[in-house]
């Protein structure tokens, strides 16, 4: 049918089907109606609406390239296509497109291969390489907008696979700046992790890591270090936990203080401050052993050991002054507050050294001890000591006084003094200087009458000494000379051999000693009268000392 410009109808319609029809009715546009309803719109700007589906079965539905397909309704179905021919593809590249091979799905195919997949549950997996710019991120799947996840090794194979950030563009090649391996260790400056995270700022050879230690690695070809950065008045701090226990340990430096503490269970242990290290009260310090023994006590501070080398305690000192030297100091306080001053009293014990033994029960028994003393009266710069040195007898587990030295340098045994074949006891001080002082064997008796210094006596029928009289054979022998001044019942020092000086004598060096005939004297003349005892007690070394030697070898005069 031909219909020329001078026909006009605002419809045309196909033989005898009413509903079906070409409609004029606006102007400028051409409207394609199909069983009553309209099918297509050609508009007055070329633009073609289809109210269905456009289907192809065997041809191509080409679009301009300046033109485009705006649908809507049910949108634009085409065949699902596959990887190497997608369904919606480019005339000119028929291999790179959109296909589906599993229902709501999508996936992307460049040069006949997968490029990029978005599955039912939004998840996109990117098969190669998303470029950002200034890196690559490797099979990367984006899950949700809150949310980015990398599958390095999505095929599980045993090829090692890894994220690798770089610093030029296009993420590859260059220097490593960070790399994730899929076994999920981490490094930074490092292409090879050792451990979950590995900091690297350096080569610093090769090392088989610690497995119970690998968490953290910090490996320079230098110096290295980790560096806990805080206020001046905060704390650093270093936290171990467990299930059990959040604060089981700590280490913690406190900047306000300048000290760096250690603790255990909240509690602290230890601390280092700028010049000393500090273990707290009732906390020990043990060497060479897991934990501290007790004796008759618990000491805090122990060196214990299976041999003498790590069983001892060495103090040194290298030092061109005479008077510098190593000490060990014991100091006691009267007051029970740590810094503060109140003064010891006579009789307290200053500090102790002891010796134990293991009997086979315990290490409570000891055998030896030496303890000092204050020993006298006490006041400022005048603190009198005694050392007292202690044994155990046989058959005892505790020791008894063996020694005395006093503050006036007497010593007392409570045993026998026994000198060897060759030995000797030297008295070294042949000159007293002090009138009264004297150096000798001296024995301490009880007086029978009031005595003074350099007084000779004898030992009278009640076990006292008295006044030696060579005109009285009763008064005789002289047993020795009084070297301190006592009174009747008291006790009194009494030399039977050794040297003293007294003021008041006048002797000529060399001169024979004896008793004299007055009460309590000595003289350089031998005693003469009828009845008199001669005594020869000693010999002159100066006008005013003498060496003495009482043997009791006595001459009465008829």
């Amino acid at each position: 049918m031909a219909l020329t410009n001078q026909l006009y109808h605002t419809s045309i319609k196909i033989g005898e089907d009413a509903q079906t029809q070409i409609d004029f009715e606006t102007a400028d546009e051409i409207h394609f109606d199909v069983d009553g309803t309209e099918a297509l719109r050609l508009d007055s700007s070329q633009n073609a609406t289809f109210a269905g589906d456009i289907l192809t079965s065997s041809g191509d539905l080409n679009i301009t390239p300046a033109s485009r397909v705006v649908i809507g309704g049910s949108g634009l179905r085409v065949a699902s296509g596959t990887e190497g021919a997608p369904g919606i593809a480019w005339t000119d590249d028929p291999d790179t497109g959109f296909w589906r091979d599993t229902p709501n799905e999508i996936q992307i195919s460049t040069g006949g291969t997968e490029a990029l997949r978005i599955d039912s549950s939004q998840q996109v997996t990117i098969r190669r390489e998303l470029n950002l710019g200034v890196a690559g991120i490797y099979n990367g799947i984006i899950s949700s907008p809150e949310s980015l996840f990398f599958n390095i090794d999505d095929d599980n194979d045993s090829t090692s696979q890894s994220f690798t950030w770089a610093h030029n563009a296009g993420g590859t090649g260059g220097t490593a700046l960070m790399t994730l391996t899929d076994e999920g260790l981490l490094g930074i400056g490092e292409t090879s992790p050792g451990g979950k995270l590995h900091i690297t700022t350096g080569n610093a050879g090769s090392l088989a890591f610690d497995a119970n230690a690998d968490d953290l690695i910090i490996e320079s070809n230098g110096a290295a270090g980790l560096h806990i950065f805080t206020p001046n008045t905060s704390n650093g701090r270093i936290l171990f936990s467990d299930p059990d226990d959040a604060d089981a340990a700590a280490i913690l430096f406190d900047h306000a203080n300048d000290g760096l503490d250690f603790y255990i269970a909240a509690t602290k242990k230890l601390s280092l401050d700028g010049n000393n290290v500090i273990v707290p009260n009732n906390h020990g310090l043990v060497v060479g052993h897991t934990s501290q023994v007790t004796t008759s006590m618990t000491a805090e501070a122990q060196v214990l050991g299976t041999a003498t080398a790590d069983s001892s305690l060495t103090l040194g000192l290298w030092n061109t002054t005479n008077s510098q030297l190593p000490r060990m100091q014991f100091l006691k306080s009267g007051s029970g507050t740590i810094g503060s001053n109140t003064i010891v009293a006579d009789g307290e014990s200053l500090g102790m050294i002891e010796w134990y033994a293991d009997d086979g029960t315990d290490y409570a028994s000891r055998s030896a001890y030496i303890i000092g003393e204050i020993d006298g009266g006490t006041g400022t710069n005048d603190v009198p000591g005694r050392l007292i040195f202690g044994t155990t007898a046989d058959g005892a587990n505790n020791p008894t006084e063996a020694l005395r030295i006093d503050s006036s340098q007497n010593a007392t045994f409570a045993g026998n003094i026994t000198v060897s074949e060759d030995g000797k006891i030297d008295f070294s001080n042949t000159a007293p200087g002090t009138s009264g002082d004297a150096t000798g064997v001296i024995f301490s008796f009880t007086a029978g009458t009031t005595l003074a210094v350099g007084d000779v006596v004898y030992m009278g029928t009640g076990g006292k000494v008295l006044l030696a009289d060579a005109d009285a054979a009763t008064s005789m022998p002289a047993l020795g000379i009084c070297t301190s001044a006592s009174t009747d019942t008291n006790p009194v020092d009494v030399m039977v051999q050794g040297v003293m000086k007294l003021t008041g004598w006048s002797f000529t060096i060399g001169n024979d000693i004896f008793v004299s005939t007055t009460a309590g004297d000595v003289t350089a003349t031998a005693p003469s009268g009828t009845g008199d005892t001669v005594q020869k007690v000693g010999v002159a070394t100066a006008s005013d000392a003498a060496y003495f030697n009482f043997n009791t070898t006595e001459v009465v005069l008829a």
